[in-house]
């Protein structure tokens, strides 16, 4: 094979990256970072179409011939320009780790914590756009982040100037409301990928995935008051709506006739390999993502509940879940050293109910239990109870900021 064809090296792929399969690539392309006319290239063409030396031992082929072997060496010279300059973004592809990153919006991660009842979520001119804290339970929590993480995986996620950036994998949309336009990801997965990915396995039973459909009805039909207030001959009007964090849509295909009779009568959902789950997610999910975001380890949910402080059935409170929030929002803030005083974190870890009931022994076994979890999965290098210079109690937290 040659060396080098008009200043490209294709001498191999092996080049750039060391071994690659056709799996690899089938990633990419998956990932929009390898056009698929590129990848069919890539493993159809034959060797020989890569040797100038051939092509010029070969001029008595038919002009036609000649003239298409030479147009299939263009799109392999189009390859190798491709892999050089995407080069980078296709290596993080291939060589993720087994816990990689994805990201969150900020908006989802500080609508969670209870200490305002609303949060700016947009201000663009003089319009703004306010969601309302989230009041979920812990399995709609733990669906919401499974959510974010598979539409992360689902789309362009490592090229920021993309207009396609995490927005899924099935088109986008806008929704514009005065002068505020917000875009809206799109994103199709199949029962077994939300099941999996939630649970972690792909051996599950009925009765998880029972719980777990009806975790996302739930969600699905919770509506949220969004307050958008704009500018109008000087004067400001509002705008409250109630709004889904998102709609979904239940596609059921190549069923039979008694199959529609069955869905028609029991609104069940056909799971199989012809259901798939589109999902149109509220903005927040994806609105200013390149600028406000927290960022989480792939399958978080999983290490947490494998934690020794987890215990045996690895089933933790939503004061733990909140307290992943809160560590990994700091973090990403890169504010380390972290110091609350004990009501605040309280408030913070929604515990102020049981608070004020007077089970106050729950109260500090739950943030304890958060606490020693995420110390053991080393994202908290040390925390300590102390009092503070008012004689108030408060927590001291170090985050490790090299925690992935």
């Amino acid at each position: 094979m040659a060396e080098n064809l008009d200043g490209y090296d294709l001498d191999s792929s092996e080049h750039f990256f060391g071994p690659i399969s056709e799996e690899d690539i089938k990633k990419c392309v998956t990932r929009g970072l390898i056009p698929k006319r590129i990848a069919n290239a890539l493993f159809k063409e034959p060797e020989q179409l890569l040797s100038c030396e051939w092509l010029q031992l070969n001029k008595q082929l038919p002009e036609d011939l000649r003239d298409a072997i030479k147009s299939r060496v263009q799109v392999l010279q189009e390859c190798a320009e491709f892999f050089t300059s995407n080069r980078d973004k296709i290596l993080c592809c291939l060589n993720e780790k087994e816990n990689s990153i994805f990201r969150v919006s900020r908006d989802i991660t500080d609508s969670k914590f209870p200490a305002h009842d609303s949060k700016l979520v947009s201000d663009v001119t003089d319009s703004k756009v306010w969601f309302p804290y989230l009041n979920l339970t812990d399995a709609e929590d733990k669906a919401v982040l499974i959510l974010c993480q598979l539409l992360a995986e689902k789309s362009e996620r490592f090229n920021q100037s993309s207009s396609i950036y995490y927005m899924g994998n099935a088109g986008k949309g806008k929704i514009i409301i005065k002068d505020v336009e917000m875009e809206t990801a799109w994103l199709t997965i199949t029962p077994h990928e939300f099941y999996r990915t939630y649970l972690g396995r792909s051996d599950y039973g009925s009765d998880n995935t029972k719980h777990l459909w009806e975790t996302i009805i739930s969600l699905s039909k919770k509506q949220f008051l969004v307050t958008i207030s704009y500018k109008d001959n000087k004067k400001f009007s509002t705008i409250r709506q109630f709004s889904h964090l998102f709609n979904l849509r239940i596609l059921n295909q190549d069923l039979s006739e008694e199959q529609v009779v069955e869905l028609c009568d029991t609104h069940k959902v056909l799971e199989g390999r012809g259901c798939l789950l589109k999902f149109k997610f509220n903005p927040i999910f994806t609105n200013a993502i390149r600028e406000k975001y927290t960022e989480y380890p792939e399958n978080i949910h999983l290490r947490i509940a494998q934690t020794p402080s987890a215990g045996k059935n690895g089933k933790v409170p939503h004061s733990t879940h909140l307290m992943r929030d809160l560590l990994f929002r700091e973090k990403q803030l890169k504010r380390y050293n972290i110091e609350r005083n004990e009501n605040t974190l309280i408030r913070d870890l929604s515990l102020e109910k049981e608070h004020k009931a007077g089970r106050r022994k729950r109260v500090q076994s739950r943030i304890t239990q958060a606490l020693k979890i995420f110390n053991e999965l080393g994202l908290i290098e040390y925390w300590e109870k102390t009092t503070g210079a008012k004689g108030q109690v408060k927590y001291v937290i170090l985050i490790n900021k090299n925690f992935n």
